[in-house]
C-alpha cells in the first residue's frame, strides 16, 4: 500500500501495534517513490514512576524532528506531512 492510500485509521493502527513491543526501539521510514519522507521512531521512556511510549516522528528533509505520546497526535502528524509532501509533488 502507497502512502497516499493509507488512512489516518490505518496510520493509528499501524503505531498502535508498536504498544506490544517493550524495551525496544522501532523505526519506521515512509516513502514515496522510493524516496523518504517522514521516519518514526517507536521507543519507550523509563522514569520511577511510570513507562512512556513515546513517537519520535522526523521529517527527512528539513530533519525536523517532533515527540509525541500518544498514538492519535502522531498519526495526525505523519498523515498531514505525508498529505502535504504527496500534493507538492503532484503540482
Amino acid at each position: 500500500m502507497s502512502v497516499d492510500q493509507m488512512s489516518i485509521d490505518q496510520l493509528e493502527k499501524l503505531l498502535e501495534e508498536l504498544f506490544y513491543f517493550k524495551d525496544v526501539e522501532i523505526t519506521h521510514t515512509f516513502s514515496e517513490n522510493q524516496k523518504p519522507i517522514i521516519s518514526v521512531i517507536y521507543k519507550t521512556q523509563h522514569n520511577e514512576i511510570e513507562i512512556t511510549p513515546t513517537f519520535q516522528v522526523t521529517y527527512i528533509e528539513s530533519q525536523k524532528t517532533e515527540m509525541y505520546i500518544d498514538v492519535k497526535s502522531a498519526a495526525n502528524a505523519i498523515d498531514k506531512a505525508l498529505n502535504n509532501k504527496l500534493e507538492t509533488s503532484t503540482n
